[in-house]
């Protein structure tokens, strides 16, 4: 098969549809997108497993793909934004995880929780009085934002400028010229605040970085720790809120499961689960690289550095892996699901991500139990990596 298929605008809108009639072909394609590139795309459950963790496929442009890394200058091919750990392979990649993860143990996320009810209370509050509002600005966005920011240290006066260069660079698709100027803003906000937080650390993630620099041996080297915190900036945020807005989204789409939830509240820990499978936020990974040929759902994909994108979304969909995947059932055993990835690729904030959806969810549909969605514009975010929904306007309450 040599197929090379048309990325159009309808795809942005409704991936799941493009993705049904795409697997009736098979599991792998070759995509042109709206740039004109042309590269790889895995749909299958069982292709994108084995994609995960199989090292002939490199997150690192710069080493799978000499060209890229030729191109790769400006600000776009800033060091902050080429070297971490989502675009870094081993051995660098398990030094750096292994930095990263000391603050995701199950004892650190679970450190956290007072602080998640507090906010997320918080934000109800300032809410509760009205008839309608837009939850992905009310409510997602908010607590994704200041629980990302607690973690980092980043001062409440500087939030509202960072988080907002952090959305325009995750959804800004293929501007260019948007990706260029909001990646020198970050690049030079980071310089500014790791200058700051060198002469006045704190307890917060960025400190500790740093402070791991100084040390004899240290796990990491102070030019990595821009790039540390760049990298949790763009995973942590929109990651967190989208999955958030998607669940409420879903959940209002079927009433009956909905229902179902309010009324035994002990299906919210696998109701979690089955939402991240049916609408997650992450539609794709992070590009891949060839290292070499890789043979994947009868296609041979060359092994000269071809960028291969790895749908997740497509992946909890496939019929071959989840019975009548297209139905939302939070009594299914989601087990298998890739939403956050697998093995060594597995997302780190995987378990603090779902600790903010739960607890956020349980407390709306606790104080609202006349929630319901309302008129209005949703629009779904362009850009392949995240599901993320613009807006979400709901009535709070029934007249």
């Amino acid at each position: 098969m040599t197929d090379v298929l048309d990325l159009d605008q309808s795809f942005h809108a409704d991936p799941h549809s493009w993705y049904r009639t795409l697997r009736q072909l098979g599991p792998v394609h070759q995509v042109r997108l709206d740039t004109g590139q042309v590269v790889w795309f895995l749909l299958g459950h069982a292709e994108n497993k084995q994609a995960l963790v199989d090292p002939r496929l490199s997150r690192d442009p710069l080493r799978a793909c000499p060209a890229f890394a030729a191109a790769a200058t400006g600000p776009k091919g800033h060091p902050v934004v080429g070297r971490h750990l989502l675009t870094s392979d081993e051995p660098e990649a398990v030094r750096l995880r292994r930095v990263v993860s000391g603050a995701f143990t199950r004892t650190g996320v679970a450190a956290l929780r007072p602080r998640i009810t507090a906010v997320v209370d918080g934000l109800l509050d300032e809410i509760t009085s009205a008839a309608r509002v837009d939850l992905t600005e009310r409510f997602a966005n908010p607590l994704a934002g200041a629980l990302l920011c607690d973690l980092l240290g980043i001062p409440q006066l500087e939030r509202g400028a960072v988080l907002g260069w952090v959305r325009d660079l995750v959804h800004a698709g293929d501007d260019l010229e948007c990706q260029i100027r909001t990646t020198a803003a970050l690049v030079d906000w980071l310089d500014r605040f790791l200058a700051y937080k060198n002469r006045f650390p704190g307890d917060d993630l960025t400190s500790r970085y740093l402070h791991l620099t100084g040390s004899e041996a240290p796990p990491i080297s102070r030019e990595e720790v821009p790039a540390m915190v760049f990298m949790l900036l763009l995973a942590g945020y929109q990651t967190t809120a989208s999955f958030l807005t998607n669940a409420v989204h879903t959940l209002l789409a079927h009433p009956g499961e909905l229902a179902a939830l309010r009324a035994d509240p002990s299906l919210m820990d696998n109701a979690i689960e089955e939402l991240a499978r049916y609408e997650g936020s992450a539609n794709f990974t992070t590009v891949r690289f060839t290292r070499s040929p890789v043979h994947l759902g009868g296609r041979t994909i060359p092994g000269d550095g071809t960028p291969v994108y790895l749908s997740l979304a497509a992946a909890n969909r496939d019929p071959a892996r989840f019975p009548e995947p297209d139905r939302l059932d939070l009594r299914r055993d989601t087990s298998g699901h890739l939403a956050f990835g697998r093995g060594s690729r597995y997302c780190l904030g995987a378990q603090l991500g779902r600790l903010q959806v739960r607890l956020a969810l349980s407390a709306l549909l606790d104080r609202f139990p006349d929630l319901a969605p309302a008129p209005g514009p949703l629009g779904w975010q362009p850009g392949l990596l995240f599901r993320s929904l613009r807006h979400l306007p709901v009535v709070l309450r029934a007249r």
